[in-house]
């Protein structure tokens, strides 16, 4: 009901919403219901048809799951995430990648978001001018890229079971372009001798764990609240697969993250 309202949303708004991809009249877990069948006729009914008229062309392709866009990673590459340095051309696409850790195994885990992080044109050694409306930072990041996991909801479940409220989960919910002003202000309500930990599921060569330390250590050192040292790391060891393919494993591995996460002993990884 949420992507309705906002397809109908971006409709008022004047723009055309084109929706391409696989299962995306139903969605792949029969989550959006996009178009209506009449059981007895057969008629199709699509309900974002009768919302206005006349609106400008906004493209939007989703995968069943994420990791199957590795098979367009050339196209990536070449041309979507390119284009406008190469050519001054826009794509004006936007990318649905379902992403998370389920115990589905490898080929059913992973949207390779580093892949499309390191794609990014943004300096993550230099803060810049952090426009309220982000279209400049956009401009020079050619990427936004905005992650939903359910994995902090396990993080957040787990603090509460163990009533540690010494630790704070702070999701980021927008990696790039990074949120520079946002993470500053976040570090500023806590007090200097507080532990920055970056806590993912993805194995630590993957995920957004490269691309996060050296934006956050430049955010860090701004403020004067340390170096890149003083990043510690709670997740999978690196991989060569983006996930086992042995569901007991996968439960041990996600619950090995939650509990050191929620230690009261320091952390000393990776530094």
């Amino acid at each position: 009901m949420a992507e309705a309202l906002a397809f109908a949303a971006l409709l008022v708004e004047g723009n055309h919403v084109r929706l391409s991809g696989q299962d995306v009249e139903r969605g792949t877990f029969s989550h959006r219901h996009a178009m209506i069948h009449d059981q007895e006729t057969g008629k199709k009914y699509c309900p974002l048809d009768h919302v206005t008229e006349n609106q400008n062309e906004e493209m939007f392709t989703e995968a069943q799951f994420g990791d199957f866009a590795n098979g367009a990673q050339v196209i990536f590459d070449q041309f979507l995430s390119s284009g406008e340095c190469k050519w001054l051309r826009q794509t004006g696409l936007v990318v649905l990648l379902p992403h998370g850790y389920d115990g589905q195994g490898p080929e059913h885990s992973s949207a390779r978001l580093e892949s499309f992080l390191q794609m990014s044109g943004e300096n993550p050694y230099k803060i810049p001018e952090m426009d309220p409306t982000q279209r400049s930072q956009i401009q020079r990041s050619n990427w936004y890229q905005a992650p939903d996991s359910l994995f902090w909801k396990g993080l957040l479940e787990e603090r509460q079971r163990l009533k540690a409220n010494e630790v704070t989960v702070c999701r980021v919910e927008q990696l790039c372009p990074f949120p520079y002003d946002l993470i500053q202000r976040e570090l500023k309500r806590y007090p200097s001798i507080a532990e920055i930990v970056w806590c993912q599921e993805e194995p630590m060569n993957m995920g957004a764990y490269t691309y996060v330390v050296p934006c956050l250590c430049t955010a860090m050192m701004k403020l004067g609240r340390g170096s890149v040292e003083d990043i510690k790391y709670v997740g999978r060891a690196p991989s060569s697969a983006t996930a086992t393919g042995l569901l007991k494993i996968h439960q041990n591995e996600q619950a090995e993250i939650l509990r050191i996460a929620m230690q009261p002993e320091p952390i000393k990884y990776p530094h």
